[in-house]
């Protein structure tokens, strides 16, 4: 398969306060991802940035959200299931808007830890590693996660300031087609 790197740009603001979220319908049944939220991997509160379902394979692509913090204690989380593949993350930067300030630690995971990010797997599962090699976008490190049936997570806790519009970006790449499912989320 040939990939082009792009740049893709989303804004998008779901609120997810029941205790049900399905993020993805279609049919077989198995395409669909649902996440319970909030749950142990989540804080209370979420709002989800970012909801990609049942995608076609795409390379390393560019995302960019706005969030305005709504607490100074926040926890950023990503969301991933992939059946067939593996998703890979790379980058990941979250900026103040006025002071450009980097509020994220170890977003190009070049620490070669997962620390100070919190991998979550509701099943008990291990399917995620920081990976070195040529799964990265830039550096020697991208965060590589597999995990089928059921979503696991990644998040980190942040210290914003309320009201102040934060830009969330990072460096994305989808290695198969559906059954898939990633989310970016905010919880207070």
């Amino acid at each position: 398969m040939v990939y082009e790197e792009s740049v893709h740009f989303d804004y998008f603001i779901f609120f997810a306060d029941s205790s049900s979220y399905t993020v993805a319908t279609g049919t077989p049944a198995s395409y669909s991802t649902t996440y319970i939220l909030p749950n142990n991997c989540t804080l209370k509160n979420i709002t989800t940035l970012l909801s990609l379902n049942n995608t076609a394979a795409f390379f390393y692509t560019f995302y960019s959200v706005l969030y305005r913090a709504v607490a100074n204690e926040t926890m950023i989380t990503f969301a991933f299931r992939q059946d067939p593949a593996y998703w890979v993350i790379d980058d990941i930067s979250v900026q103040d808007e006025i002071s450009g300030v980097e509020v994220l630690q170890n977003g190009d995971f070049e620490d070669e830890t997962f620390a100070p990010f919190s991998y979550c797997n509701q099943q008990g599962v291990n399917v995620a590693i920081p990976s070195p090699g040529n799964q990265s976008h830039s550096g020697s490190y991208a965060f590589v996660d597999f995990t089928p049936y059921t979503p696991d997570y990644i998040s980190q806790m942040l210290i914003l300031t309320i009201g102040r519009a934060y830009n969330v970006s990072f460096w994305l790449l989808n290695a198969d087609g559906p059954p898939n499912s990633f989310m970016v989320m905010m919880s207070v």
